[in-house]
């Protein structure tokens, strides 16, 4: 019996290469075992894999794991899976595609138009600070340098006039994600 780990792992896997029937298949048994989950333990063991994956402190601005910190990416694709799982018909048309594209593509996707570009925004934001914290400081992890919100490179390709603009972006996305997190898995 599959976890719903395995299953949000298979959400992101994409078709390159190789038999399409055995692919076709696949996808049916994948999506006969989604619907034999209940969505009440689909969202504890994600609530319990929250858990496990979050810094220990995680609080504020100090020090910020882009992808697992709350309010971080995890957050954003945490409520996509949960909302993907409980409606398998959508596990074909979310499999292999982007969060973005997720977001923009899914009609079935019920949020109001403004939270999904909201989402979206926020998921963009995060993802393009994490390349650019890589890339910038030659980091291999999701964490913010220590550096990251000092004048400099970051304040000009994020085009804002002075650092404080990022960091305020930072926190108000962070609490906005958060927000849906605990609006979905009802969680403070």
């Amino acid at each position: 019996r599959a976890r719903t780990w395995e299953f949000q792992s298979l959400i992101k896997t994409n078709f390159i290469t190789g038999n399409k029937k055995l692919l076709n298949s696949f996808n049916r048994a994948m999506t006969t075992a989604v619907k034999k989950k209940d969505s009440s333990e689909i969202k504890k063991e994600i609530i319990e894999m929250r858990k496990k994956i979050s810094p220990p402190s995680s609080s504020h601005l100090n020090i910020i794991d882009i992808k697992k910190s709350r309010g971080g990416i995890a957050d954003i694709e945490f409520a996509l899976h949960y909302y993907i799982l409980c409606n398998p018909s959508l596990l074909s048309k979310c499999r292999g595609k982007s969060i973005p594209s997720i977001i923009d593509k899914v009609e079935d996707l019920k949020l109001a138009g403004k939270i999904k570009q909201t989402i979206k925004k926020n998921f963009i934001f995060l993802k393009e600070l994490e390349i650019i914290n890589q890339i910038v400081f030659n980091k291999n992890t999701s964490k913010l340098a220590k550096d990251i919100l000092k004048p400099g490179i970051l304040t000009k390709l994020f085009n804002k006039k002075v650092p404080v603009d990022i960091k305020r972006e930072l926190s108000r996305v962070i609490k906005s994600n958060i927000k849906l997190y605990s609006d979905i898995f009802h969680e403070d």
